[in-house]
């Protein structure tokens, strides 16, 4: 069963308020980033909902923000397609806490259907679709700033947000590189949970 494309206008989303408290976990590589910025370059292949316009290039100020509620599903989504997790690869881990609410797209449990879809949305690899529907989300409904789906990895909840949240706001808990004693241990442990190789 393939994706159907987005109508316009698409009816209302279902809307999910991450609260102020929540913690989310990203990995990141610091040569290209600070782990409060955005990626400007897109879209990416095989970044699910990138919502970049077409062709690939810098879209500034159009961003994504990618990150995961728990260590496991930040590890799954990470690495789990190429299966491999190299601890010298100079990427760095945080955590960070909201300040403030945002509101996002839920494609969490039945929130796809209120759009006319369904898992496929979270679960599938046809990437060229979910950008066509994060683009869609994205130009229609300004006041939300990202979406929240369950990851095909792991099943862990994962956020994406836009140049529409401000992430000046994120309070960072912690950032280490992962190759840290502090660190590695636990993000080598959620790998061998995920099947996937560690050097």
């Amino acid at each position: 069963m393939s994706i159907p494309q987005p109508s316009t206008p698409l009816p209302r989303p279902k809307v999910h308020p991450l609260p102020v408290g929540k913690k989310l976990v990203r990995f990141y590589n610091p040569l290209r980033q600070n782990w409060n910025t955005g990626r400007y370059y897109g879209p990416i292949r095989d970044q699910r909902f990138d919502h970049h316009p077409s062709p690939k290039g810098d879209s500034y100020p159009e961003s994504v923000w990618y990150s995961s509620g728990s260590l496991i599903g930040a590890v799954a989504e990470s690495f789990g397609r190429t299966g491999l997790l190299d601890q010298n690869c100079g990427r760095r881990i945080c955590t960070v806490e909201l300040s403030v609410p945002f509101d996002v797209v839920d494609f969490c449990g039945v929130g796809p259907r209120r759009l006319g879809l369904d898992q496929q949305i979270c679960t599938t690899t046809n990437y060229r679709a979910t950008q066509e529907w994060a683009r869609a989300l994205y130009l229609q409904f300004f006041d939300l700033v990202g979406i929240r789906w369950r990851g095909r990895q792991a099943s862990s909840e994962n956020v994406v947000l836009t140049d529409r949240a401000d992430l000046a706001t994120l309070v960072l808990l912690s950032d280490h590189e992962i190759s840290e004693t502090a660190v590695w241990p636990r993000i080598a442990n959620a790998a061998r949970k995920c099947k996937i190789r560690t050097v």
